[in-house]
């Protein structure tokens, strides 16, 4: 997948509080923060069997944090929700014994990124010779993209499940439908088949390909 949990977070952080339900839980419990480290008090699974890694979304009293790195299996250092590619840790707000709960929305992430794949011609479940694959995509950002508004569409609607058609969440899964047919119309992906690092052609996921016959 080209996209983690804090991906998704940087988009929209309310998806891992008022969706939490349509995630997978990977641990829950009471943790107090000083500076970026968050330190387990009682939880239900340790951080190590929890395998939770960077990338992983917690959410403390209302605070929506990115994990960094995984110290222990008691302790993580977490961050605010930065921008892509800073580096620099933003502290939370200290807590002291405070609800905490980490939920993924792995699955649906990868049902995006296959659905990005095919979208440009790649099969995500199979290698086929002279057949690009995704160490292809030369700007994999663009198809980043693709996949976290597809995964976002997918989580609020299945939060909107047992809450209507005018529910919020289904209100919110409409938008993330229109946002990514716009992304998708308007996102070039270009690929490098010789293996050279140049791209040697583009391929546009709102338009169908055709093949010669």
């Amino acid at each position: 997948m080209l996209t983690t949990d804090a991906d998704l977070a940087r988009i929209e952080q309310q998806a891992f509080i008022e969706a939490q339900h349509a995630g997978q839980r990977l641990t829950r419990g009471t943790v107090t923060i000083a500076g970026t480290t968050l330190t387990a008090v009682g939880v239900d699974v340790a951080f190590d069997a929890a395998s939770l890694a960077p990338g992983h979304v917690a959410v403390v009293d209302g605070q929506t944090l990115e994990v960094v790195e995984r110290t222990s299996a008691t302790t993580l250092t977490v961050s605010r929700i930065r921008p892509a590619g800073e580096s620099t840790l933003r502290p939370p707000s200290p807590v002291t014994n405070k609800p905490m709960h980490v939920v993924s929305f792995a699955p649906q992430r990868a049902i995006a990124h296959a659905q990005a794949l095919r979208s440009i011609g790649i099969d995500p479940d199979a290698e086929i010779a002279d057949e690009p694959g995704v160490d292809a995509i030369v700007n994999p950002g663009a198809v980043a993209r693709l996949e976290a508004l597809a995964a976002l569409r997918l989580i609020w609607l299945s939060a909107s499940l047992n809450a209507g058609r005018d529910s919020d969440a289904s209100l919110r899964a409409d938008r993330y439908a229109q946002l990514l047919s716009r992304e998708r119309d308007a996102t070039a992906v270009y690929l490098d088949l010789d293996g050279d690092g140049t791209p040697d052609c583009c391929r546009r996921p709102g338009i169908v390909q055709l093949d010669r016959s």
